[in-house]
């Protein structure tokens, strides 16, 4: 994953939550490390970032001081949270 792509979940009704949440569990891991060693291998960073690459970089950065099964339940949490508005729209 590079820092700007986008991850669209398209689930069958027939498909189980939580089996997506658990999908959707481990790209945001995956993201967020891979996004960590690119940050980390930049010497120059960008002047003006958007809004929510800092709220990306907070959350990835926070997530990294917790222990790993409370990281994943919170992610489990967040990821769940975002399914659920995006239901409502």
């Amino acid at each position: 994953f590079e820092l700007n792509d986008e991850v669209s979940i398209k689930r069958a009704p027939s498909q189980p939550l939580m089996e997506d949440l658990d999908t959707c569990s481990t790209l945001l891991s995956f993201a967020t490390k891979a996004h960590e060693e690119q940050r980390q291998s930049l010497t120059v960073r960008e002047p003006n970032p958007h809004s929510h690459h800092i709220f990306g970089e907070f959350v990835a950065d926070e997530m990294s001081r917790l222990q790993p099964h409370i990281a994943d339940k919170l992610k489990r949490n967040i990821l769940k949270l975002i399914v659920e508005a995006l239901d409502k729209q």
